[in-house]
C-alpha cells in the first residue's frame, strides 16, 4: 500500500512539472489510500478543492480549464491557485498562431508543437511586414526574444473572403492564419497582425506587451467574481476583443500570468503602466471559453484498446457541425467518465469544441443504458477494474498487448519507417512475433507477405537500423512495457543517479553482460548500498521499474547488441551565441560537450559573435571572456573550434 509520504513526493514531483508517474496512476493509488484511511488524512492536496474554487466552477458554466484541463496532463486553475493569494494578470487568449522572434538574430520561429518541441523558420514571410517598422523602432537588443501571436481580424477576413489552394473557403481566421504560414503566402500575410504578448529579457525574466495593456486585467489568484466578469464580458462581445483600432480578433479563451510586483488595485483593476513585471518561471494558466454548445445525439460508445492494454471509450454521436468542421467522434478519457455520465442509446448530449471535442453532459432521455465492457475484446480475460480511471487487460500473453508493445517501442525510439499497418500486417503473418523479431527481419521473410517488395523491404530495415542509432538510454527503457514506468520516469532514474554516483549511465549499461545482473542491478541501486537518496521514487514505482526489468530482461538482452547508444559527452562549459542560430554550429558544438545559450553571464566560457565590435562582445573582452568571431552561416574563417 502507498503511503501519505510517496503520495506526497509525486505532488511534489508532479508541481515541478516532471511527474513520476502519469496522472491516472497517481489518481488509482489516491483512490485506494483514502479507501483505507479516510478522507480525514488525505495527503498534500492536488484533487481537492476549495469552497472558493467550487464557487468559480458554479459560477463560470462556460470556462473550461478550472479543474478540467482542455489538454490531457495539463495542470487547471486549480492546481495552480488553490487557497492562495497572489497578483495576477488576466488576458484575452488570442485565437491565431503563436511565433517568437528571436530578438539576437531577428529570426522568426513557430512556437512548436506539444509532441516534439520542434519549430519552424519562418522569417522569409516576415521580410517585408509592418512589424518590421516596429522592431526599427524598438530597442530589441535588450529581449532574448518576443511572443507574438498571428492573428487576422474579422473585417479583413469578411472583405478578403480567402481561399485555399484548393479553391475552398476558409473556414475562420485563424484557419486562414494557420494556412497563410503553412503556404507561405505572402499575399495573405501582409493582412495578418502580429500582436506582442510577452518579452522576455536578457536576464529570463517576462514582460507583458505594451499594447495589451488596454485589454488586460489585473487582480487577485482567489478574485473569483471579478474572473467571472471578465469572461463574461468576451462572451458578451461574441467572444471577441477589439485592439487599439486594429480591428476585431477572436479569442478563444483567457489566459492567466502570476506577476511578481504587487500593486493597490483600484476600482478598475488597473495598475500603472511599465510595472507588469512577470515571474521567469512557469506561471501561466489558460482558461477555454466554451462559447458555442450544441446538441447531439449518442448513437454509441466504442472502447479503443490501447498499445499498453488501456482501454478508452469514444463516444459515437450523430454528425455536429463546428465552424466547418464535421464531429462524428468524441473521446471521453476514462470508463470512470463513462460511468458518471451513465448514457443511454440515443440521448440528447451536449458538445463543445476547443482544440478537441468535449462532450459536456446528457440529458439522459434515451433508451437502453450503454454497458462498460469487462472482458479483453482481444483475449477474453478480465480487466483489471480496480479504478475505472484506468481499466487495463493486464494479461501479459495478450495478443492485442502483445503486438501493442512492438507498435509502442517504434514510436518511442522513433523507428519512423516501419508503421501501425506494417507491424500488423508482419504480425498477423507471423514473420514478427516480438520486439526482439524486428531485429531479426530480412528482405525475404518480409517480401513473403503479400503487398512488400524489395525496395519497401529494404526500407522498412533500414528504418530498424536508423531508428537504434544515437538513442537516449532512457528512451530504450521506456519504450519497453512496464506498467506505466515511461521514459520521463527512467530519465528522472539515471539523472539522480548520474548525480550521486559518478559515470552512473556507463556503469548501468556494462550491467548487460549477464543476465543476472540485469535483474538484480535496478533493486540494487533502489537498495541502501548504493547509498543513493530517491526524491519522488515511492515504494509502487520502484516496484513497478524492477518488476518491468524482470519481466522484459531477456528479450532486453537480445535486444540490446543491436542498439548504439548516445555517448555521454563530458562538459565544456557554456558558450555563447550572438548573431547566428545555425542549426549545424548548435549541433556541433553540443556534440563536443558545450551547453549553448543566448545570455552573456559570469559563468560562459566563449562569445562566438558575428559582430565583434557589438556591446556584447566589448563586455566579453571586459570581463575576460574569449571572443571568436564567426560567420552568420555558423563557419569560422581563420580558428577552428578546437582554439577554445
Amino acid at each position: 500500500m502507498v503511503t501519505k509520504k510517496q503520495l506526497e513526493e509525486y505532488q511534489i514531483a508532479y508541481s515541478k512539472g516532471e511527474p513520476l508517474i502519469s496522472d491516472s496512476e497517481y489518481d488509482r493509488l489516491l483512490e485506494e489510500y483514502l479507501k483505507k484511511y479516510g478522507e480525514k488524512n488525505r495527503p498534500f492536496l492536488r484533487n481537492k478543492q476549495s469552497t472558493a474554487v467550487n464557487d468559480i466552477v458554479g459560477t463560470l458554466p462556460k470556462v473550461f480549464g478550472v479543474t478540467e484541463p482542455f489538454r490531457p496532463d495539463q495542470k487547471t486553475y486549480a492546481d495552480w491557485c488553490l487557497e492562495s493569494k497572489f497578483p495576477i494578470c488576466v488576458q484575452p487568449k488570442f485565437d491565431g498562431c503563436s511565433i517568437a522572434l528571436d530578438c539576437q538574430t531577428r529570426q522568426f520561429f513557430t512556437r512548436g508543437d506539444y509532441d516534439n518541441g520542434e519549430s519552424v523558420d519562418v522569417t522569409d514571410l516576415f521580410a517585408n511586414h509592418p512589424i518590421q517598422n516596429m522592431i526599427k523602432a524598438n530597442d530589441f537588443d535588450a529581449f532574448k526574444s518576443v511572443k507574438f501571436e498571428a492573428v487576422m481580424c474579422r473585417e479583413h477576413f469578411e472583405q478578403l473572403k480567402p481561399v485555399k489552394q484548393n479553391g475552398e473557403r476558409y473556414i475562420d481566421p485563424r484557419s486562414c492564419v494557420s494556412g497563410a504560414i503553412s503556404s507561405r503566402n505572402i499575399t495573405l500575410m501582409s493582412y495578418i497582425d502580429i500582436v506582442g504578448l510577452r518579452g522576455i529579457d536578457m536576464n529570463g525574466y517576462e514582460f507583458i506587451s505594451p499594447e495589451l495593456i488596454d485589454v488586460i486585467y489585473f487582480m487577485y489568484s482567489n478574485d473569483y467574481h471579478n474572473l467571472k466578469v471578465f469572461v463574461d464580458r468576451l462572451l458578451e462581445d461574441g467572444a471577441t476583443v477589439k485592439l487599439h483600432n486594429r480591428g476585431t480578433f477572436d479569442v478563444d479563451g483567457v489566459v492567466v500570468s502570476k506577476i511578481a510586483n504587487d500593486f493597490d488595485k483600484g476600482s478598475d483593476g488597473g495598475i500603472e503602466a511599465g510595472t507588469t513585471l512577470l515571474h521567469p518561471s512557469k506561471t501561466e494558466i489558460a482558461i477555454k471559453i466554451l462559447n458555442v454548445i450544441k446538441e447531439t445525439k449518442i448513437l454509441d460508445i466504442e472502447y479503443q484498446f490501447g498499445l499498453a492494454g488501456r482501454i478508452t471509450p469514444v463516444a459515437k454521436v450523430e454528425e455536429v457541425e463546428f465552424d466547418g468542421r464535421k464531429i462524428t467522434s468524441i473521446g471521453l478519457s476514462t470508463l470512470d467518465r463513462v460511468q458518471t455520465l451513465a448514457m443511454n442509446y440515443g440521448d440528447t448530449v451536449r458538445v463543445t469544441y476547443n482544440i478537441v471535442p468535449y462532450l459536456l453532459t446528457s440529458n439522459r432521455d434515451g433508451n437502453n443504458p450503454i454497458q462498460i465492457p469487462t472482458k479483453c475484446p482481444h483475449c477474453g480475460e478480465k480487466f483489471d477494474m480496480t479504478t475505472l480511471k484506468q481499466v487495463k487487460c493486464r494479461n501479459k500473453k495478450c495478443v492485442g498487448m502483445r503486438l501493442g508493445s512492438i507498435i509502442r517501442y517504434c514510436q518511442k525510439i522513433n523507428i519512423f519507417g516501419i508503421d501501425r499497418g506494417n507491424i500488423t500486417k508482419l504480425w498477423e503473418a507471423g514473420v514478427i512475433d516480438s520486439i526482439c523479431s524486428l531485429y531479426e527481419l530480412t528482405i525475404d521473410k518480409i517480401c513473403s507477405v503479400q503487398g512488400f517488395k524489395e525496395k519497401s523491404a529494404q526500407n522498412i530495415i533500414d528504418s530498424i537500423k536508423k531508428g537504434s542509432t544515437n538513442v537516449d538510454f532512457w528512451k530504450w527503457l521506456g519504450a519497453w512495457p512496464m506498467d506505466d514506468v515511461g521514459s520521463r520516469t527512467w530519465k528522472a532514474f539515471l539523472e539522480q543517479g548520474d548525480k550521486q554516483w559518478n559515470s552512473f549511465t556507463n556503469e548501468f549499461m556494462e550491467t548487460f553482460t549477464d543476465i543476472e545482473s540485469i535483474i538484480k542491478f535496478v533493486p540494487w541501486m533502489f537498495s541502501q548500498e548504493s547509498k543513493i537518496s530517491w526524491h519522488g521514487f515511492g515504494d509502487i514505482n520502484k516496484m513497478k521499474m524492477c518488476k518491468g526489468m524482470e519481466d522484459n530482461s531477456i528479450e532486453m538482452k537480445n535486444v540490446f547488441p543491436y542498439i548504439t547508444f548516445k555517448t555521454k559527452v563530458k562538459s565544456q562549459g557554456k558558450v555563447c551565441l550572438s548573431g547566428t542560430r545555425n542549426k549545424i554550429l548548435i549541433s556541433n558544438l553540443q556534440e563536443q560537450g558545450w551547453e549553448v545559450v543566448d545570455s552573456m553571464t559570469k559563468d560562459v566560457k566563449v562569445l562566438l559573435t558575428t559582430d565583434m565590435d557589438s556591446t556584447k562582445a566589448k563586455k566579453a573582452v571586459k570581463d575576460g571572456i574569449f571572443c571568436l568571431p564567426i560567420n552568420q552561416d555558423g563557419t569560422f574563417e581563420d580558428f577552428q573550434l578546437m582554439t577554445f
